[in-house]
């Protein structure tokens, strides 16, 4: 399960002094089939890129996961437990999938809620092919509430 900040930092009473720490305080975590939480995401201590503040983009294959997450955006891949990063510059996707080493990111902040960016993994970082805009077949721009429902946080299990 993937958590978006009030599942991170806390609401409705989880984090206060005296509630319960937030169920997504890891800001990813893998469930068993009897809802037992089985791993969570490591801390910023333990690893290079920063903790989840806010799960934007998750994906999920048969034995590998992928998350691109606010703050600084990096594309995470966790296969049994392992992590391996790699700097992003596009920044509030709130969508990826991934193919080998090929990553498109949909969506980001502001006017760039319908972009398509595409790319190759690299040893370190993703190095842009292409950025696109998403428009209706007939060149128009999608409808306001289609950017801004495709922009929209949720929450994503895995």
């Amino acid at each position: 399960m993937g958590y978006f900040d009030e599942g991170v930092y806390g609401n409705f009473g989880w984090g206060d002094r005296d509630g319960p720490a937030p169920m997504g305080r890891h800001g990813l975590v893998r469930f068993s089939p009897g809802l037992q939480a089985e791993w969570s995401f490591p801390s910023n201590v333990d690893q290079p890129w920063g903790a989840i503040s806010d799960c934007y983009a998750l994906n999920v294959d048969k034995d590998t996961v992928w998350t691109c997450y606010y703050t600084d955006f990096p594309i995470v891949r966790i296969r049994d437990g392992a992590l391996t990063a790699w700097r992003n510059g596009v920044t509030g996707a709130r969508a990826l999938a991934v193919a080998g080493s090929q990553v498109a990111l949909l969506g980001g902040h502001g006017p760039n809620r319908d972009w398509l960016a595409a790319g190759t993994l690299g040893s370190d970082d993703l190095h842009l092919d292409g950025q696109y805009r998403i428009v209706l077949p007939d060149g128009q721009p999608l409808p306001e509430r289609r950017r801004r429902s495709a922009g929209a946080p949720t929450s994503t299990s895995w």
